[in-house]
């Protein structure tokens, strides 16, 4: 009887986890979709990160760098809006050697079409594309948040890359 008793609780247990664990990946995605200010994008950077899941940390910690990145269009010195760019950047790409996913190739790919040409940060742009169109549609996560990829790339409006090819991509909601 004791042995069942531990077992329903380890089976609780990770439930529990697993349900935070989602909770803390949806907080992330939801707020990134709406930040556009200071404010927003620093409750970002300033919100820990609670998840058990690597691969959720992993995604989380691509949200975190781009929120980095864009605190750089909210400061007046030229040295420091470089500095925290590159920084956010540099996040950024660890987490994308660390594993590649659709958020954090979406995430580099929108820093890359958003940014000056003077910057440098634009060799990815195709083979991110193409990473997206591959896997975008059987990517395990949610079909607001692939929609959300797809209307975003579109309106970059970078007339230099075929971004309305993600538009034709069957997305639906994998369970």
């Amino acid at each position: 009887m004791k042995l069942f008793g531990t077992i329903v609780l380890w089976m609780l247990t990770s439930f529990f986890s697993d349900v935070k664990a989602q909770e803390n990946i949806s907080f992330f995605r939801s707020h990134f979709e709406k930040a556009s200010s200071e404010a927003d994008f620093q409750q970002l950077l300033d919100t820990e990160i609670s998840d058990s899941s690597a691969f959720n940390v992993n995604v989380i910690k691509s949200y975190k760098s781009v929120c980095h990145s864009a605190m750089a269009q909210f400061v007046f010195s030229p040295y420091t809006k470089y500095k925290m760019f590159h920084e956010g950047k540099k996040q950024l790409e660890i987490a994308i050697l660390t594993q590649a996913s659709v958020e954090n190739i979406f995430l580099r790919l929108i820093v890359q079409l958003n940014t000056p040409s003077f910057l440098g940060y634009s060799s990815d742009i195709e083979s991110d594309l193409k990473f997206l169109q591959t896997n975008l549609e059987r990517a395990p996560v949610p079909l607001a948040t692939k929609r959300f990829i797809v209307k975003t790339i579109i309106e970059t409006d970078n007339h230099n890359y075929a971004l309305e090819s993600l538009s034709l991509l069957n997305i639906k909601e994998i369970i």
